[in-house]
């Protein structure tokens, strides 16, 4: 048993050295430009965010993050925080609070709040923390009357990024060298306009 532990530990310290070798960068400070929340690596100057705080008007529900936040440029949605937390990029309704549509009561209106998250040309990696259809927001309004909210986020796609591709009306990462689709980006949870 102790020989196992020490295997497992000098797996863990050769791959953290693996990493500092490889120039692995390491998000390990937090700055916040007005809306977004980032994690940046003062070290590498790079940053990725990982909250949108909403303020409630129909202009700020297009997201497009910064290209630097706190001289660090801005190169993903979602990222690993630190000693390697996830960290999904997630959009913030002030006061609201995350519940299953099961729970909402027979004469509740369900409000659809659609999203839409710009992928601009120096994105090159997304992790979105989604909100499926199991779930809403719910919010006390000042008469004391609640209102509830589904969120949607949906893909705008700068043609100039290389990385990524929208085919049947979802986000895909391109392969470089095939120039195929590889992986479907997941978190994204909206319905095309075009649908019948």
């Amino acid at each position: 048993m102790k020989k196992r532990i020490m295997y497992i530990l000098l797996s863990i310290w050769l791959l953290c050295i693996a990493c500092l070798l490889a120039g692995c960068d390491s998000y390990t400070e937090e700055a916040t430009e007005g809306a977004w929340k980032a994690g940046i690596s003062s070290d590498s100057h790079k940053a990725f965010v990982y909250s949108y705080t909403w303020d409630g008007t129909e202009e700020g529900m297009r997201m497009e993050a910064p290209e630097e936040i706190a001289g660090c440029k801005v190169e993903r949605y979602g990222g690993f925080y630190g000693r390697g937390v996830p960290m999904q990029f997630s959009i913030d309704i002030p006061d609201a609070y995350l519940m299953e549509k099961s729970l909402l009561p027979e004469d509740a209106e369900l409000q659809v709040l659609t999203f839409t998250l710009v992928i601009r040309k120096g994105i090159t990696n997304i992790m979105i923390s989604s909100v499926s259809e199991n779930y809403c927001y719910s919010v006390q309004n000042e008469d004391g009357s609640m209102s509830y909210y589904e969120v949607r986020i949906k893909p705008e796609l700068d043609p100039e990024n290389t990385k990524f591709t929208i085919y049947f009306d979802r986000v895909w990462e391109k392969d470089y060298k095939e120039q195929e689709l590889s992986n479907k980006v997941e978190g994204f949870y909206y319905e095309p306009e075009d649908q019948n």
